[in-house]
């Protein structure tokens, strides 16, 4: 496989399937956005071209960028690589830095890949994750060396807080993907996505506030929303906290700290012993995760409860990968 002009941590080994394989949750292509897609393809074939200053490159990345909207271009790009056949399958790596060169917002690229981490199709199965192993960079340190850059998970916040906000669903598959990636970071970012509450009534009574129209029951119903929103506040901070007692003590023993360890081992048991009694799935999911990637910490009447959890998502952390 050639190599790529651009640093792209993404590698896919792509067969070629029919357009009609790929079908939803892709969708279809748009034949006009693909051909565009191709021309930007071709123009990137140049030899010795820096694609980034390159005027026919530009050219066309720019007409692509214009053809369709955000979320189409990444259905449409992934079903280039999906679909197109080359020598070796260099276009895949192309088809990656098309991506890298539309310079999209991550929301888009995330909202429109997140339900496909798990997805039949082997190929849009391959680009959805291994795009976002890219974006977080977390594959791209060599083994041993320590984490001066964390997971990026700033994004994926954002992106819970949308689909929460709009009442969708959080797809399971990218539940379970940056919870096995990273489970404390993954425990945090539904945490601050779940504690704001009614966004939209508090706007209103807020506007409401600001015109004038303060009635009894408006007061009465700012109370009660400002009373709920710090009541979550103060659970944010409670499992905070938690994360942060669990993630000390994985560190100790990562670190050949046994002794410390030992030490700090009750308190970060009883704070997933806290954590495994939530409703919420994603604290639960969080234990189980925590308890299967560290034995160590893994207790056994609550591992039983984890393996009968109601949520499937939770069920499937207790089992081996």
């Amino acid at each position: 496989m050639r190599h790529n002009p651009f640093p792209i941590a993404v590698l896919l080994i792509v067969s070629g399937v029919s357009a009609q394989e790929v079908g939803n949750p892709i969708d279809k292509p748009d034949f006009a956005v693909q051909a565009q897609i191709q021309k930007v393809y071709d123009a990137l074939q140049k030899p010795g071209i820096d694609p980034r200053n390159d005027i026919d490159v530009c050219r066309e990345v720019v007409s692509l960028r214009t053809s369709a909207g955000k979320d189409q271009l990444v259905k449409q790009v992934a079903i280039f690589a999906a679909t197109k056949k080359s020598s070796e399958d260099t276009h895949v790596i192309v088809a990656q830095a098309i991506l890298q060169l539309l310079d999209l917002p991550p929301r888009n690229t995330i909202r429109v890949l997140a339900p496909y981490l798990d997805a039949d199709n082997r190929q849009v199965r391959d680009i959805a994750r291994m795009w976002f192993d890219a974006h977080d960079m977390a594959g791209t340190r060599p083994p041993g060396s320590p984490a001066i850059k964390p997971v990026n998970y700033e994004d994926y916040l954002e992106y819970i807080e949308w689909q929460i906000t709009h009442n969708d669903d959080v797809p399971p598959a990218f539940s379970k993907y940056i919870y096995e990636r990273a489970p404390g970071r993954a425990l945090l970012v539904f945490a601050y996505a779940n504690s704001h509450g009614d966004v939209t009534k508090r706007l209103q009574v807020i506007r409401a506030a600001a015109e004038g129209e303060v009635t009894p029951e408006l007061r009465a119903t700012g109370k009660k929303l400002e009373d709920a929103r710090q009541a979550r506040l103060n659970e944010r901070r409670e499992i905070e906290l938690a994360e942060h007692i669990v993630s000390n003590a994985i560190w100790l023993t990562k670190n050949g700290l046994p002794d410390r360890f030992q030490q700090a081992m009750p308190d970060a048991v009883k704070e997933l012993r806290k954590l495994a009694r939530r409703q919420e799935w994603w604290a639960r999911m969080y234990v189980a995760c925590i308890m299967r990637q560290h034995p160590e910490l893994r207790v056994g009447d609550v591992w039983e409860q984890l393996e009968k959890d109601n949520e499937d998502l939770v069920r499937q952390a207790t089992k081996p990968k």
